[in-house]
């Protein structure tokens, strides 16, 4: 083969390993028609993955309130779009929270939830489920506020990563999604 031939060929080759790998059918955010995003937080080293097509989540910065250093809500897109149309009482709609908390004294999860009244275990009938996400000890438990509510607190670099969940029902959807967003959250 000639130098121009090969160097087609090799064109050719690099083009087609392209469309293979960026296929939208294959892309590793698109799985069985649902498109999934990342949000990665270099400042507090976490990556969430959630479903963001359809009828998936956005991304909201939470005004950072009980001691808390970072803190969001995802909204489902309907519910965020009622929200900001103000079609919401001041509780708002249901949602996912994630909130960092500094963790000084190293406390495991199940600790940690017994004494910070932030928590909301007290709410609850005082139950714990120690466990991991992402290979870190956590702490799952539910109490019931306006919404009947879950959380997993897990200990990670001398904080607690406290994720949230409410609705009107065990069974709603956001409780699925829920549990999905923590089995994928990365702790670097």
């Amino acid at each position: 083969m000639e130098p121009k031939g090969t160097a087609l060929g090799i064109v050719a080759l690099v083009v087609a390993i392209g469309i293979v790998l960026w296929y939208p059918g294959r892309n590793p955010l698109n799985e069985n028609g649902i498109q999934r995003a990342l949000f990665t937080n270099s400042e507090f080293n976490f990556t969430l993955n959630y479903r963001q097509e359809p009828d998936g989540y956005v991304i909201v910065p939470r005004p950072i309130t009980g001691g808390a250093l970072y803190a969001i809500t995802m909204y489902q897109y309907a519910d965020y779009q009622a929200l900001r149309a103000k079609k919401y009482g001041q509780e708002g709609p249901p949602g996912i929270s994630l909130a960092i908390y500094p963790n000084p004294k190293d406390q495991f999860p199940w600790e940690w939830v017994k004494v910070n009244t932030i928590s909301n275990y007290a709410l609850g009938n005082k139950r714990i489920a120690p466990g991991s996400v992402d290979g870190k000890l956590a702490a799952s438990y539910t109490w019931s506020g306006l919404y009947e509510s879950e959380s997993v607190a897990i200990a990670h670099r001398k904080r607690i990563y406290l994720l949230s969940v409410g609705s009107l029902s065990s069974g709603d959807q956001i409780r699925a999604d829920f549990k999905d967003i923590v089995s994928r959250l990365e702790l670097e």
